[in-house]
C-alpha cells in the first residue's frame, strides 16, 4: 500500500486544524501568502526558533513581509514537519510494452 495518499490527507487535516487553532477573534482577511506560512509554520514553531519567527511574522498579515519571507519560511517549515522536501526517488515506471 502506498502511504503517500494517507500522508497527504493527514497533513492536510493537520494544517487545517492549525489554521483554525491560530485564527483570531477578528474577522479581517489575511493575505493568502500569510495564511499559507502561518498554517505550515504553526506545528514547526514548536521545533525551531526561526520557524516560530516565520509563524509570528505571518500572523502580522502584512503582504509585503509575507512575500519577502515566503520562500525561505515555507522551505524551512516544510522540512521541519516533513511536508514537501526533496521528494522520493520515484518509481521506475512501467515496462512500456514489448520492445523490439
Amino acid at each position: 500500500m502506498n502511504p503517500r495518499p494517507a500522508l497527504a490527507l493527514g497533513l492536510s487535516l493537520l494544517f487545517s486544524l492549525a489554521l483554525v487553532d491560530c485564527s483570531s477573534a477578528d474577522t479581517h482577511e489575511s493575505p493568502e501568502e500569510c495564511e499559507e506560512i502561518a498554517s505550515l509554520c504553526h506545528p514547526a514553531a514548536e521545533l525551531d526558533e526561526d520557524a516560530a519567527d516565520c509563524h509570528n511574522q505571518a500572523h502580522e498579515d502584512e503582504l509585503s513581509i509575507c512575500l519577502e519571507i515566503q520562500e525561505d519560511c515555507l522551505a524551512l517549515c516544510g522540512a521541519l514537519v516533513g511536508y514537501g522536501g526533496a521528494g522520493g526517488a520515484g518509481g521506475a515506471g512501467g515496462a512500456g510494452g514489448a520492445h523490439d
